[in-house]
C-alpha cells in the first residue's frame, strides 16, 4: 500500500514538471486520495479485533468463571462495585475480544448457606447466572446459565466451573 503511494507520488512529481498548468490540480487531488486512504485504513483498524484481550483488566474480583461446550463465561465484579457479564463462544478462548460483554448487572444472595443469582439485560435477552451452592442433588448445584427472549426461556444449561 505504501509503496503504491509512493510510487504514484513519484509519477505526479514527475508529470507535474512536465506539465506545470495542472500542477496545483493534480497535487489537490492527489492530497484528497491520500486523506481517503487514511480514513479508510482507520476504518479497518477499528473493525480488526483486539488482539491479546485481557479479562481480568479493571476487575476487582471474579464471581463466576465457567464454560460449557459452546461457551466461556465470566460474571466479574469491576471496579466501582459494577458486575460485568462476559461471554466467548468457542472455539475462542479468553485472549480473544469477547463475543459479548454486558456491565451494570444485578445480583441477589439465595438463603443462609451462599449462592447468588446475577442477572443481565440487553434489550429483549436477560441472562440469568445462578450460583447455587445447595440442591437436592449433586445435578441440582453447581452454576448455571439461563437465556430468555422476552420472557421466553431459550436456554437453560449447566456449567463447568473453571480453576
Amino acid at each position: 500500500m505504501k509503496k503504491m503511494t509512493i510510487a504514484a507520488m513519484a509519477a505526479l512529481v514527475l508529470f507535474a514538471c512536465n506539465n506545470p498548468n495542472n500542477n496545483a490540480a493534480l497535487l489537490e487531488k492527489e492530497n484528497e486520495r491520500l486523506k481517503r486512504e487514511l480514513e479508510l485504513e482507520k476504518k479497518e483498524d477499528r473493525r480488526k479485533p483486539r488482539e491479546n484481550f485481557n479479562p481480568n483488566l479493571g476487575v476487582d474480583r471474579n464471581l463466576i468463571h465457567c464454560q460449557n461446550e459452546k461457551f466461556i463465561l465470566r460474571v466479574d465484579m469491576m471496579s466501582g462495585e459494577t458486575l460485568r457479564y462476559t461471554t466467548w463462544t468457542k472455539p475462542k478462548n479468553e485472549a480473544s475480544k469477547p463475543s459479548m460483554m454486558l456491565f451494570n448487572g444485578q445480583y441477589e444472595k439465595q438463603g443462609s448457606m451462599g449462592g447468588y443469582i446475577y442477572t443481565f439485560q440487553n434489550n429483549e435477552w436477560l441472562y440469568i447466572v445462578e450460583d447455587k451452592q445447595m440442591g437436592e442433588s449433586v445435578e441440582a448445584t453447581g452454576t448455571f446459565l439461563k437465556l430468555f427472549q422476552n420472557e421466553t426461556q431459550i436456554l437453560y444449561t449447566k456449567m463447568k466451573d473453571i480453576k
